[in-house]
């Protein structure tokens, strides 16, 4: 099931893109200042996420009876780090992505820069896409980890 919701899902609305008119500049841009942004605010909770892991790690020793409470925990922590870091690089992708189709936009220079242009869109929906859905797992996994 996670193949089709990670993988799937975002290679069919990005080859719904390519096959489309592509994206417009608006939404080029509004792919750079989105995956800006949420490359600085996970760069952040990776701080978060570090800390927790230290935290954690202090409580296990000060409460070594609690300790499979606490390696779950560490677990969940490590598939965050995994997600995070995943996103992050998925989020320098779709700044490199938009600015790319950005480039090719305006240009009539004839089928090549018409390819670059519909593969740039293509790979943006693809990553965009990418991206909320892992966010959202990110979140779920937060308040697993918080709710319990």
């Amino acid at each position: 099931m996670d193949i089709v919701v990670f993988i799937f899902l975002p290679v069919i609305f990005g080859g719904l893109v390519f096959i489309g008119q592509g994206l417009s500049k608006d939404i080029f841009s509004l792919s750079v200042n989105f995956g800006a942004i949420s490359t600085a605010l996970l760069m952040s909770v990776l701080v978060l996420v570090y800390d927790q892991e230290s935290k954690i790690n202090l409580s296990m020793k000060a409460q070594p009876d609690m300790e499979d409470n606490y390696e779950a925990k560490l677990s969940v922590l490590a598939d965050l780090y995994q997600n995070i870091c995943y996103t992050i690089v998925a989020s320098i992708c779709l700044v490199i992505f938009s600015v790319i189709g950005m480039a090719f936009f305006d240009e009539c220079m004839g089928d090549m820069a018409h390819l670059l242009f519909s593969l740039s869109s293509a790979f943006v929906a693809f990553l965009f896409s990418n991206i909320v859905i892992t966010m959202l797992m990110v979140i779920k996994r937060f308040h697993a980890l918080l709710t319990h």
